[in-house]
């Protein structure tokens, strides 16, 4: 869910880039798929406290 959020948003980030705050929607991006990488390499850990956490 964070790869797909973190894409999207990467996307989204880049078609709108006119505008002046589209940095922040790259940074948010890059949280969310670093996220999502953090949770992949600590998976059978990280299913205890991921549903609690979210």
């Amino acid at each position: 869910m964070f790869f797909v959020t973190g894409a999207l948003r990467l996307i989204s980030a880049f078609q709108h880039r006119h505008f002046r705050a589209w940095c922040w929607m790259v940074i948010s991006s890059a949280i969310s798929i670093l996220m999502g990488v953090l949770i992949m390499n600590g998976y059978p850990e990280s299913s205890l406290w991921i549903p609690v956490g979210y």
